[in-house]
């Protein structure tokens, strides 16, 4: 008699992973810092939203100065603030706002999100919390790469609506799909990369470095609101004059009619060509007064409100957390 004896072997698989789950469960961790990507998310939004409202006025002249092409029209920050007030009165200087704030505050997410868990990610590899300058710019660089696809297309709105070509955002968009394509929406998006990778990397690299250098002077770990504000408004004033050149370029390109004869420009270098060339070396920091004077209390806003941001959403969980806790009799 044969016996057959059957063994069922029993093979074990991994249920197929819920792609919302996973989404999910990346958000809502808990990076180094006791902040998840969310709450990241939002202290990048609500610094970028700040510091765009409250100094659109100045970003406004900063851009009426450049586009002024002709070597006969020279103005000047004030020029131009007076030229822009008895044009259009008060709301020419908001022309563009919502617009700019529809990009600005995404994009100001996604860029601080992505800078806050790319250094977190490079410190916990290395179990170094003190990240050098090489992590903090090329950091900073990834992090504006990241958030360019939303941010480029507001921001040409937003120079040609302040620079009086539409008189509206929609018939703006309107005017740009008809005459030009949907690609037009991304014109400068390589003037914008060359400006604004270089300028976040300097932003946010030397912003991370005057921090721990003054921390090392003055001997503590934390930093005063006050101190932050400074320093951020330090680094921005200095990133701004730097990268006006590259900012020129990119409000030229932006500006400018990208049809036929029209199409002054070809592209970056052409532009810094021209204007040295017709304008002289000065030309190149055409609006850097203008410039700087708007983003160091931009920048000093975006890095205060992001830091009184982060300590917020912090303390509000230590206080959920400590409020969940049992209480021992």
């Amino acid at each position: 008699m044969r016996c057959h004896i059957a063994t069922a072997v029993t093979v074990r698989t991994d249920a197929p992973r819920n792609p919302l789950r996973v989404v999910l469960k990346s958000i809502t961790n808990p990076l180094s810092d006791g902040l998840n990507l969310a709450e990241h998310l939002i202290a990048g939004a609500v610094a970028s939203g700040a510091a765009v409202a409250s100094m659109h006025p100045m970003d406004t002249i900063k851009t009426v100065v450049q586009a002024a092409n002709k070597p006969t029209v020279k103005l000047g920050t004030f020029s131009a603030l007076s030229t822009t007030l008895r044009q259009g009165g008060l709301p020419a200087l908001y022309k563009g706002v919502g617009i700019s704030l529809g990009g600005q505050v995404p994009a100001g997410a996604i860029k601080f999100a992505a800078f806050e868990t790319l250094t977190q990610f490079v410190a916990n590899i290395t179990g170094n919390k003190n990240t050098g300058p090489i992590v903090d710019f090329s950091c900073g660089a990834l992090a504006f790469l990241a958030c360019s696809v939303v941010l480029v297309p507001a921001e040409l709105m937003k120079q040609r609506l302040q620079a009086g070509m539409y008189p509206a955002f929609t018939s703006g968009v309107k005017t740009i799909l008809q005459t030009e394509g949907p690609k037009a929406l991304y014109t400068g998006y390589g003037a914008t990369l060359l400006r604004d990778v270089p300028y976040t990397m300097l932003e946010f690299g030397l912003y991370s470095q005057f921090k721990k250098i003054f921390r090392a002077v003055v001997n503590k770990s934390k930093l005063t609101p006050q101190e932050e504000i400074t320093l951020g408004g330090i680094a921005g004033g200095c990133t701004g004059f730097i990268t006006t050149p590259l900012d020129l370029a990119k409000t030229r390109l932006m500006t400018q009619a990208s049809s036929g004869s029209q199409r002054q420009y070809k592209g970056v270098i052409d532009v810094l060509a021209k204007v040295a060339q017709k304008e002289g070396f000065s030309g190149l920091f055409k609006g850097s007064t203008a410039r700087v004077a708007w983003l160091i209390p931009f920048t000093a806003v975006f890095f205060g409100v992001h830091e009184a941001s982060k300590r917020a959403l912090l303390n509000r969980k230590v206080t959920t957390a400590t409020a969940a806790k049992p209480k021992t009799s």
